[in-house]
C-alpha cells in the first residue's frame, strides 16, 4: 500500500493479516471471525466471532466483543470476501475507531468477492455515509440524502433491503504515530485520534 501498510492474501487472493507500516497486526481475518488491534487508541482488541442465536431484525449475526464483553452484534459476512456491507445492530456501543476499522477490513476483502459493495441493513444513517467515505469511494451522484432516505421509517420497520448505491473500495491504512496518536491515511489523512479524541479529515470525492 502506498504509505508501507501490508495486506497478506491467501492462495485465493483473499485478505487474512493486515499489517501496519511498522509491522503491528491490526487485523487477522477469517471468513466468519476476526480480530482488529486498535493500539494508541483501545488496550483490549476487538474482535467479531459467530453467534448461533437469530438476531430478530438482522438474522444470523456475529457479536463485537472487546475482551470478554459483548457490545454488538453484526450482520453475518464473510469477511474475507465480502458479497455486502453489514448492519450493526448498536454502533453507539462499539468503541471509537472500531466501526470504521471494520468497514476497511471489507473494503480490504471486497476485490476477492466482486468490484463493489451495497449496505444491506435498516440504519443507513448519515454517520455511516461518513465512515463508508473513509475506505469506499460512492458512485457518482450519490449523496448523503439519497443513502439515508427514509432512514426512521426503515428502523422502524427493520427494513434490511440494500441500498442502492454502489461503493468502490478505498481502504486507508492506520499508521501510529505517538503512543496515543493514530492517523488513517489514503489520499490524506482521513482520521485523526488523539488519546481516543477524533478528528475526521476531507472524505474522498465520490
Amino acid at each position: 500500500m502506498t504509505h508501507g501498510s501490508v495486506v497478506e492474501l491467501d492462495r485465493d487472493g483473499a485478505p487474512q493479516r493486515w499489517l501496519s507500516p511498522d509491522g503491528a497486526v491490526v487485523a487477522e481475518i477469517a471468513a466468519d471471525r476476526l480480530r482488529i488491534s486498535l493500539t494508541g487508541v483501545h488496550d483490549r482488541p476487538i474482535s467479531v466471532e459467530p453467534l448461533a442465536s437469530q438476531h430478530p431484525v438482522l438474522g444470523e449475526v456475529h457479536a463485537i466483543r472487546a475482551g470478554d464483553s459483548e457490545l454488538a452484534r453484526v450482520a453475518a459476512v464473510d469477511w474475507q470476501r465480502p458479497a455486502r456491507i453489514p448492519a450493526i445492530d448498536a454502533p453507539a456501543r462499539v468503541p471509537t475507531g472500531a466501526g470504521t476499522t471494520l468497514l476497511n477490513v471489507l473494503a480490504l476483502g471486497a476485490p476477492a468477492a466482486g468490484p463493489r459493495l451495497r449496505y444491506v441493513g435498516p440504519y443507513p444513517t448519515p454517520a455511516l455515509w461518513a465512515s463508508l467515505h473513509e475506505c469506499f469511494v460512492a458512485e457518482a451522484g450519490a449523496t448523503e440524502a439519497r443513502f439515508t432516505a427514509g432512514v426512521l421509517e426503515r428502523a422502524l420497520l427493520g427494513d434490511v433491503a440494500e441500498v442502492p448505491i454502489d461503493f468502490v473500495p478505498a481502504p486507508f491504512e492506520r499508521v501510529q504515530v505517538a503512543p496515543r496518536a493514530v492517523v488513517h491515511l489514503s489520499d490524506g489523512v482521513e482520521r485523526l485520534y488523539l488519546g481516543g479524541a477524533c478528528d475526521r479529515g476531507k472524505a474522498k470525492d465520490s
